[in-house]
């Protein structure tokens, strides 16, 4: 589930640090006929490689384009992501591991962006050390919390969230699993994600 660990070494719970709350994985199997997904309170997006499933997941030029006047990128991530997903695979596909899964916390940032950023730590700002170690590590940026969302005030139900997915199989069976995902600040005010799968 971690896109920073090598395969053979995930788990079915990662806890990253993660400044812009999102989660990264992928589903493998034979002869998959269909994944849906769907989460509670964010959103979800696919990434695909193989350039099979809908051309929004692999054509990024539906969702950014260049601004000749201002000589950036601009993006529309609202053009991109869905609080549900349908993929059909054709038979005999097996790539189903170039086709990544996301979850982001797009109404989380959104929030913390309002009010010119109010919710995002700046440099030096209320950060409270529990440690002597923890102050020189940040001091050293070895644990700098600056651009992490400070969740005080984000309503806790919204905090969780709960991926579903199904995975269905040519011959008809249909398996469900879960990611239940918790966002939160660490001691220093990082901003956490914390994902578990659940049979």
């Amino acid at each position: 589930m971690d896109n920073r660990m090598e395969r053979e070494k995930f788990s079915t719970t990662v806890s990253n640090v993660n400044s812009r709350p999102g989660l990264e994985f992928y589903i493998e199997g034979k002869d998959i006929a269909k994944i849906e997904l769907s989460c509670e309170n964010e959103y979800l997006y696919v990434v695909d490689w193989t350039k099979t499933q809908q051309e929004k997941y692999w054509n990024s030029e539906l969702y950014q384009w260049f601004d000749e006047e201002k000589q950036q990128y601009v993006a529309h991530p609202e053009l991109l992501l869905d609080k549900s997903c349908l993929l059909t695979f054709s038979e005999g596909f097996n790539e189903y591991d170039q086709i990544w899964y996301r979850w982001n916390a797009w109404d989380l940032y959104k929030w913390a962006s309002a009010d010119n950023f109010s919710h995002f730590q700046g440099i030096g700002g209320s950060t409270n050390f529990a440690t002597e170690k923890d102050k020189l590590e940040a001091a050293g940026g070895n644990k700098s919390a600056a651009g992490h969302i400070l969740l005080d005030g984000y309503p806790k139900e919204k905090l969780n969230d709960r991926i579903t997915i199904a995975i269905a199989d040519r011959r008809g069976n249909t398996i469900t699993r879960t990611i239940s995902i918790n966002i939160s600040n660490n001691k220093i005010g990082q901003t956490v994600v914390t994902a578990s799968l659940i049979d």
